[in-house]
């Protein structure tokens, strides 16, 4: 059950993505380049530590292997909003994906094993109510970042 539950969070929050890109990508002509450079540092990380935690509960790899596909899938994820203005703004982009894709990972495997951190033992028991309080409160980031990025195109 709650595999499921982050599976539909997960497919929840990869789409509202692609629609603020599609928002984002139809008024691109609209902004400036420092508007630009904006949404290009803080959409991408947003939404990168999102994915990337939640891809980190999900997937069944190791460490390793998670943090190799979080990183590919990020890079992409940065590239693709850097690309809506102009070049510069895509090593922006690709650079705040990346530190976004790499926390969101720490941050996964810390609430999965809290021992990593030198944390008890005693928090074992309750991973399962920490995954989901944690995937509640980043979707809850997610959107209402969205929000803020919406009501910016219309200032």
């Amino acid at each position: 059950m709650l595999l499921l539950y982050l599976t539909f969070i997960l497919f929840v929050s990869l789409g509202s993505s692609l629609l603020l890109l599609k928002r984002l990508f139809t008024s691109r002509k609209l902004f400036s380049d420092r508007f630009g450079m904006v949404i290009a540092m803080s959409a991408p990380l947003i939404f990168s530590i999102h994915l990337a935690t939640h891809l980190s509960f999900v997937l069944p790899f190791p460490f390793e292997i998670s943090v190799i596909i979080s990183t590919l899938a990020m890079g992409v994820i940065g590239i693709m909003y850097g690309a809506l203005v102009k070049l510069h703004s895509v090593l922006a982009g690709f650079s705040s994906a990346m530190i976004g894709g790499f926390g969101g990972v720490m941050v996964g495997e810390v609430i999965q094993n809290p021992t990593i951190c030198g944390l008890p033992q005693d928090t074992l028991s309750e991973i399962t109510v920490n995954m989901v309080t944690f995937s509640i409160f980043e979707t809850f980031i997610l959107f209402l970042s969205y929000y803020f990025i919406h009501f910016s195109l219309k200032v």
